[in-house]
């Protein structure tokens, strides 16, 4: 008799709508035509530079300009792709699983009417309160992927994932920008000036402007040390692992979060 499952790989039955290729050696969006636009824009004036430009200016000037030139090029390329295929922070599913929907009675066995008593019984979880640097800071369930979210995680609404320092979706370089693919601009300097993720800085929800940001270390030098010199953490899912289960398998945690606890949430 033939089985009715087989092992799978995790990349295979996950639950988020990113693209999982090469065994979760790439992880990215589900919009390729944006990073398509994204690269057309990128060489349309590399190519007219190149062409127009570098010959001027290699002859004439001084070949250094060209070198530098071609470095930048090639520096913005590969930051593009290294954070466009980089696996965010994809926070595993599952970790605080609700129990199923429980039923009061049961309906009647009239076509026309319904037992009173047949109301579903919402197990749906509260809020839980942890307390950051003197700041307490509220953690909310997210229903879709069944765990309490970790301070400064937000769920993506593209990727349909909750991504661990989630700074925005970026649509140019089709992927969500999170903990461990996060880019250097200019506006990202200032937030890295202040600890804070975009999210943070505008959605006033979070109160950073009326109460101290748990997370700020005070001054520009130490937050900045703390976003270079951090070091970068594993995928928190093991995509080459093998799932031998049937259901449908979103991913295995490579280890919990430490506010992550064993037990009844407060409710507020």
């Amino acid at each position: 008799m033939k089985p009715s499952s087989s092992p799978r790989h995790i990349d295979e039955s996950f639950a988020g709508k990113n693209k999982i290729l090469l065994r979760g050696t790439i992880v990215t969006g589900r919009d390729f035509w944006a990073l398509g636009v994204t690269l057309l824009l990128i060489h349309t004036p590399v190519i007219l530079f190149s062409v127009f430009v570098c010959p001027f200016v290699y002859i004439n000037i001084s070949p250094a300009v060209v070198f530098v030139f071609v470095y930048l090029y090639l520096l913005c390329v590969f930051s593009l792709f290294k954070t466009s295929w980089t696996d965010p922070g994809i926070i595993p599913r599952n970790l605080d699983p609700i129990q199923p929907m429980a039923t009061l009675g049961e309906p009647s066995s009239s076509s026309d009417l319904v037992d009173p008593s047949y109301y579903p019984v919402s197990t749906y979880p509260g809020m839980k309160d942890v307390l950051i640097n003197g700041v307490s800071l509220k953690l909310k369930y997210c229903d879709t992927c069944q765990l309490y979210r970790p301070p400064r995680c937000s769920h993506c609404r593209q990727c349909d994932n909750c991504v661990e320092n989630e700074d925005h979706h970026c649509i140019w370089v089709n992927n969500c920008v999170g903990r461990r693919n996060y880019p250097l601009t200019v506006y990202h300097l200032y937030l890295i000036s202040k600890n804070m993720t975009t999210h943070e800085q505008i959605r006033s929800s979070v109160n950073i402007r009326r109460a101290p940001h748990p997370f700020n270390l005070g001054n520009f030098a130490k937050n900045l040390m703390q976003f270079i010199a951090r070091p970068k953490p594993p995928s928190y899912i093991e995509w080459r692992k093998i799932h031998e289960h049937s259901s449908r398998m979103t991913s295995l945690p490579r280890f919990k979060p430490a506010f992550h606890q064993e037990q009844e949430p407060t409710n507020l």
